[in-house]
């Protein structure tokens, strides 16, 4: 795995070499939430598109986002789902996510400039040479303009048969499976905020149609990051 360092600073060092200051909102204490279960739930709910769309696998068209189930409507009821006008939304939907990743919404609204976000993808491709595992925690303005770019990379691949779908039933996370063998899917994963409403927490990204077995230590490793995420300086 290669291991950045800097302001994207790498697993290795676990964020304890502190990044620039944000520019972006207010600092806020940790919210009283356990990013250690966030990150075991992450790495759980990454898989779940994976599994959910094998007609991708078989060579189909990707059906698009999956229609709530019972469990979800649930989840979002009464909660706060609005995200204009200086709302804070307690729930992730793809209204939301499709707004961050457009940006239309600003990601910095929705980053706490004193902890760090992970930033972790596994994309091998189909190349002799392999792309190597990167594993980051990102701090400050170049840690946001790098989580702002991978969002708008997956902006570009929604179409009529590719889109998010969120699901808030433990964490509140969003999804896009990549349109075809190779593309890149991505689980954004949330936590409960009293400044933002949501904080982000990590982005993943893996390839569609890499077997399972070699991506699941990928997504522990990932799961790790976000469990030890430091404080930015």
């Amino acid at each position: 795995m290669m291991l950045r360092r800097g302001c994207l600073s790498s697993v290795a060092v676990l964020a304890a070499a502190g990044c620039g200051k944000s520019g972006g909102g207010a600092a806020s204490a940790p919210a009283a939430v356990d990013d250690a279960a966030i990150a075991i739930d992450a790495a759980v709910a990454i898989d779940a598109p994976l599994d959910a769309a094998t007609a991708v696998d078989a060579g189909e068209p990707d059906a698009g986002p999956p229609a709530l189930d019972p469990e979800e409507v649930k989840a979002r009821t009464g909660k706060q789902a609005g995200f204009t006008g200086g709302a804070k939304p307690e729930v992730a939907t793809e209204a939301f996510m499709t707004a961050l990743a457009t940006g239309t919404l600003s990601l910095a609204s929705f980053v706490d400039p004193a902890r760090a976000v992970v930033l972790a993808i596994r994309l091998p491709g189909g190349a002799e040479t392999l792309r190597p595992d990167t594993i980051d925690q990102l701090c400050g303005k170049l840690g946001i303009a790098a989580l702002t770019r991978e969002l708008a990379a997956a902006a570009r691949q929604v179409d009529d048969d590719v889109a998010w779908w969120c699901s808030n039933t433990t964490r509140p996370s969003c999804y896009l499976r990549g349109p075809g063998e190779y593309a890149a899917s991505y689980a954004v994963t949330f936590a409960p905020d009293p400044v933002r409403g949501l904080r982000l927490v990590s982005i993943v990204e893996t390839e569609v149609g890499e077997v399972a077995s070699y991506t699941e230590p990928f997504l522990a490793k990932a799961a790790t990051a976000v469990a030890k995420a430091r404080a930015c300086r």
